[in-house]
């Protein structure tokens, strides 16, 4: 009897120290949801920022239709000053037989052809200035958004990497269990 109840002070032993690791494990286990409820936290975050961003990049999509409306409508304008250009060459040819008696007005005409054609190129100017503004802004937003896709998978890893954690402790958990239980069983059974 005293050997047994020697054995029994042992097996007490080692289940109260078993208690005590459960508990670890336990304590281990809430510090690992903690983490995980702030992981999805970020997780939200990021879904609303890359929201946000998508707002942007569809603000900046009507932006740039507004500036190809306005581009298309400058080219139009360019298309009617060159369809003017050309009425007043072909005016010129017709002229030309009359020059002695009209060339004070070919003189006028002529420098309404320079200043449409200053305009012409102004106009090119400004197109092509849009034209590069649009590139930047298609640039700047290119890397935003990938910096906001490696945000994500470096997030997404983190959360993979602790439910592989929370994991192995659920594993050392359930043998944990089984020990405890099969002492439980050795103990009844002396």
């Amino acid at each position: 009897v005293a050997k047994l109840e020697n054995e029994m002070t042992k097996t007490q032993g080692e289940v109260a120290k078993l208690s005590g690791n459960v508990a670890k494990l336990e304590n281990e286990m809430s510090k690992t949801q903690g983490e995980v409820a702030k992981l999805s936290g970020n997780v939200a975050k990021l879904e609303n920022e890359m929201s946000k961003t998508q707002g942007e990049v569809a603000k900046l999509n009507g932006n740039v239709a507004k500036l190809e409306n306005e581009m298309s409508k400058t080219q139009g304008e360019v298309a009617k000053l060159s369809g003017n250009v050309a009425k007043l060459e072909n005016e010129m040819s017709k002229t030309q037989g009359q020059l002695a008696e009209l060339s004070n007005e070919v003189i006028k005409v002529e420098k309404e052809q320079l200043e449409m054609q200053k305009d012409i190129i102004i106009v090119q100017k400004d197109v092509k200035k849009i034209h590069e503004s649009l590139i930047l802004i298609e640039e700047g937003q290119g890397k935003k958004i990938q910096a906001l896709f490696d945000a994500y998978s470096t997030t997404i890893d983190k959360f993979r990497e602790q439910n592989t954690k929370i994991a192995t402790c659920e594993r050392k958990i359930d043998k944990h269990d089984s020990q405890i239980y099969l002492l439980e069983a050795k103990t009844q059974g002396l």
